[in-house]
Order: structure tokens, then C-alpha cells, then sequence
């Protein structure tokens, strides 16, 4: 990172990451909080939110990330929901797109891109101060991811119904099968464990994300609150 200012650190508002596995409820959360609180939020990715072809860093000495989402709302005052996916969340992809070690899973979580995808940026965990780790349940977690992958073209050749997804997680079983059996990190009694579970990789990709996020908060000693996406439709007041 290009963060080298002793100050930047210590610089207002602290990042507070929405820690979330893809489709869980990230952007729902983002929007929620933009519109209660008038303030924006953040995220690594800033192509997602260009102005003027231009990402706009939270701090103007934090040049690689994370970025805003709004330059019309006021910073909070001391923190900012900033929006992270960290690693291991591919679709279509073997085991070795996907394992993740603690080292690389949490330096992937301050990895971030900037402008229009031009250049892959990551920035300094020390600015990091606190997390909100969102949950969804796993299988509607799945099938929203299912979801995503038909809009974006790729699988639209599955029915948007669950016979639809059925087969669309019997294409990801199959195809990387033997990649699976030959992978050293991928054992005997793993593999006999989930033979018969449908989109057993997503599962895998799903529970492995949420351990090594938890872990992250761990190692870099910052409070995390639990969220469950759930929560919003049990009792959406207490939960905003």
C-alpha cells in the first residue's frame, strides 16, 4: 500500500467493513443505511460507483481505497460501512480458484479496484477498526447466487426455477470433479462426505468464507457485530 503517513491511520472516519460472502444482503444493507443516516458509505471496488469516470477515495491520503458511494451525503463522523467481499467467492471456478489460506483470504479483504477496473488496488488493515459480518442463510445464499450468475449472462440457459437450479448445480459438480479428486488439499473423506450434496463446492466456499472472515476479525483484533440478513424481515427497526 501507498499508505505510509503516520496520521492516515488515525484519520476520520474509521473503515468499518461490511463483511459479506456475494449475495447475502450486501447492497440491501449499504442502501438501508445510506437512506436512514443521510451519510454515505464506502467500498473497495471503486468502479462501482464512478464520478465523472473517477473514484473518489474516502480520504483524499488513502489513494487506493477504500471509495465512496455517494459524494452528495456527508462522512460519518466516525465510521464508515465500507463494503468488502474478501477472497474465495468465485462461480465457475476449480478448487485452486477458490481454497483460500488465512494470509491470503484477509489480504484480500483490504483488495479492492480502481476506476474502471484498471488497476487492482490494496490498501492498509491498520485503517480498519471495527467489522459488521453479514450472514444469510447458506441456501437461499446459493440460489440468490444463482441467481446473479443467470443475469450476468452466463447461465441462462437454466429455467429461473428450481429445476433450473438443480441443474445448475449439477453442471458445477460435474465439471470440476476430477479437478477435485486430484487437488492435494481436498482429502478422501472430504470428498466421500460431499458426493451427494448438490453445489457441494458452494457449500464448501460458503462455510470456508465465514470461518476465515471471523478469523480475520481475530488477527487484526477488532470488534465484530453479527448480522443476519434474516434479521431484516423478523424485526426491521431493531435491526437498522
Amino acid at each position: 500500500s501507498r499508505i505510509e503517513d503516520s496520521h492516515s491511520k488515525h484519520a476520520l472516519p474509521h473503515i468499518s467493513w461490511l463483511m459479506s460472502f456475494p449475495n447475502s444482503g450486501t447492497s440491501y444493507t449499504l442502501r438501508i443505511v445510506r437512506e436512514v443516516s443521510n451519510q454515505t458509505t464506502a467500498t473497495n471496488y471503486g468502479f462501482e460507483h464512478l464520478f465523472n469516470n473517477v473514484s473518489i477515495p474516502v480520504n483524499e491520503t488513502w489513494r487506493d481505497g477504500p471509495f465512496l458511494a455517494n459524494i452528495s451525503q456527508d462522512l460519518p463522523d466516525h465510521y464508515i460501512l465500507t463494503k468488502t467481499h474478501c477472497g474465495s467467492r468465485c462461480v465457475h471456478c476449480a478448487p485452486d480458484g477458490y481454497l483460500e489460506s488465512q494470509r491470503t483470504f484477509q489480504r484480500a479483504c483490504v483488495r479492492g479496484n480502481l476506476n474502471n477496473h484498471s488497476a487492482e488496488v490494496h490498501y492498509s488493515a491498520e485503517i480498519v477498526r471495527r467489522a459488521v459480518h453479514l450472514f444469510r442463510n447458506p441456501l437461499d445464499n446459493i440460489v440468490a447466487r444463482f441467481h446473479l450468475s443467470r443475469a450476468h449472462g452466463n447461465d441462462k440457459k437454466f429455467e429461473n426455477n428450481s429445476s433450473g437450479f438443480q441443474k445448475w448445480c449439477s453442471q458445477l459438480d460435474e465439471k470440476y470433479t476430477l479437478y477435485e479428486s486430484h487437488t492435494p488439499w481436498i482429502d478422501a473423506s472430504l470428498l466421500e462426505l460431499w458426493k451427494d450434496v448438490p453445489c457441494h463446492a458452494e457449500f464448501f466456499k460458503y462455510t470456508q468464507w465465514h470461518n476465515l472472515a471471523w478469523t480475520t476479525t481475530q488477527n487484526l483484533d477488532i470488534p465484530s457485530h453479527i448480522l443476519r440478513y434474516e434479521d431484516y424481515a423478523e424485526d426491521w427497526r431493531t435491526t437498522v
